[in-house]
């Protein structure tokens, strides 16, 4: 019996890789907390031969410090199964791409409640193997589990075909979300609610997933979404979900079969303000784009492939129009560029002259087929931090403002207190009858000395 027991212990002990030796193997660092900066802590052990879970983190890594940052990285390692990661109140970063997980434990983030970016990407899971209770938090005081804080997710290049409807009830502030590469098919039923819970989510990434179609009242509920890949699916439109989410700033359809390129709906989208030119590749025929009037600001260029005159000139060969006009576009180096090589001084319609550029203030009302005169990557520009810069000019500054309406102010009560000056002074000068005219004396002909020298 006492022989069984100790085998059991063996076991379980076995189960977890020994963290007091963790860092002969794999690679460690600490650095101190300074002035402004946090501490951290990595652990990176991929590729490394690790099968288990570390049963605690090395005897140099301070894990009950909620201000610094630890790292843990199991990627390239042949584990199966993901077991609970040991108790931190610190930042935690966890990877394990690429390590043949099918199966995750319950309460895998159980004991790290601040845990903040998790990748599990290029691995087996399924749909199944993700529940709510996986990403569980702990138990407040009044026996109710508390969300984790849980930043970005990336579940990318899985065998997930669907999710349960709660996965995401625990970890509903995640802001970044990546399902690239996994066999979704649609996003109906219980995968679409289960996105629909995600109201803080900013960016989803949903590339190289077989669409075909997006659910209208899923992209709907997502208020904060800005960024959406949907690239390499089967669209051959761009999906009337899209038009429905207000705060899109980023839209990728690259690798789409698109044959009908619509624009009027986006018009309605006051919050895009790039077009990703990426799409052109994929409909060589188009001869006709009406993009004016959309509240475009510039245009994102495709990734650079083996054929160079795509990045360079990423418009449809065919392309014959392109009317841009009405839109406030920034004028960049980049913008000119785009210009500059795609010879779009013959694309944009003549009559539009309202094809102008809004910012920066140097070029303001320059016409975009003139970009090319301009040397705009030498060109300074002031950003606030806040998108495309603009830069008042002299007289609408706030000082220059300021300092005109001292001057007319000074200038007009100079002017009145001169005025009652010469008032004061006439009144003052007529009283004492010294006035500036007396009155025109006339004396008659007859009575005069004159008349009176003539008649003698």
């Amino acid at each position: 019996m006492l022989l069984l027991v100790v085998i059991l212990s063996q076991g379980v002990t076995g189960e977890y890789a020994n963290a007091s030796t963790i860092c002969d193997r794999c690679r460690c660092e600490t650095a101190n907390q300074t002035h402004g900066v946090w501490g951290y802590s990595m652990i990176n052990c991929a590729g490394k031969g690790v099968q288990h879970m570390l049963d605690s983190w090395p005897a140099p890594f301070d894990a009950s410090d909620s201000e610094t940052e630890i790292a843990l990285s199991l990627s390239s390692n042949n584990l199966t199964h993901l077991q609970q990661l040991p108790a931190t109140s610190a930042t935690l970063i966890f990877a394990c791409r690429h390590c043949n997980l099918e199966s995750v434990a319950s309460g895998l983030f159980l004991d790290t409640p601040n845990v903040m970016r998790v990748d599990l990407s290029y691995n087996r899971l399924t749909g199944d193997a993700l529940s709510a209770d996986a990403f569980r938090g702990q138990y407040d005081t009044e026996h109710q589990l508390e969300p984790l804080l849980l930043d970005e997710l990336d579940l990318g290049a899985n065998a997930i075909s669907n999710l349960q409807e709660d996965v995401f009830t625990h970890i509903a502030t995640l802001r970044e979300l990546s399902l690239a590469g996994n066999p979704l098919g649609t996003l109906d039923g219980s995968t679409g609610r289960a996105l629909a819970q995600l109201v803080h989510l900013e960016k989803l990434d949903l590339s190289f997933t077989s669409l075909v179609d997006i659910d209208d009242a899923l992209l709907a509920e997502l208020h904060a979404l800005r960024e959406l890949h949907i690239g390499g699916n089967q669209f051959t439109t761009i999906p009337d979900a899209v038009y429905r989410v207000p705060s899109l700033h980023i839209l990728s359809l690259c690798g789409n079969p698109i044959e009908v390129l619509s624009i009027d709906k986006l018009r309605n989208n006051t919050a895009m303000e790039e077009f990703d030119l990426a799409v052109f590749r994929f409909i060589p025929q188009l001869e006709e784009l009406d993009l004016s009037r959309s509240g475009l600001k510039g245009f994102r260029l495709p990734a650079a492939t083996d054929d160079d005159s795509l990045h360079k000139n990423p418009f449809p060969h065919a392309l014959e129009m392109l009317l841009l006009g009405e839109n406030p576009w920034h004028c960049d180096c980049a913008l000119q560029q785009i210009v500059h090589h795609a010879e779009m001084e013959t694309l944009i319609y003549d009559d539009q002259h309202e094809t102008r550029c809004e910012t920066p203030y140097t070029v303001t009302a320059l016409h975009l087929a003139e970009l090319k005169y301009v040397d705009m990557c030498d060109l300074p520009m002031y950003d606030g931090g806040h998108g495309p810069a603009y830069e008042k000019p002299a007289f609408l500054r706030p000082g220059a403002i300021l300092l005109s309406l001292l001057s007319v102010t000074i200038v007009v009560g100079l002017g009145i207190v001169i005025g009652l000056v010469i008032v004061c002074l006439k009144r003052r000068l007529k009283t004492q009858g010294l006035g500036f005219t007396s009155p025109v004396r006339y004396t008659s002909v007859r009575d005069s000395t004159a008349s009176g020298f003539y008649q003698a």
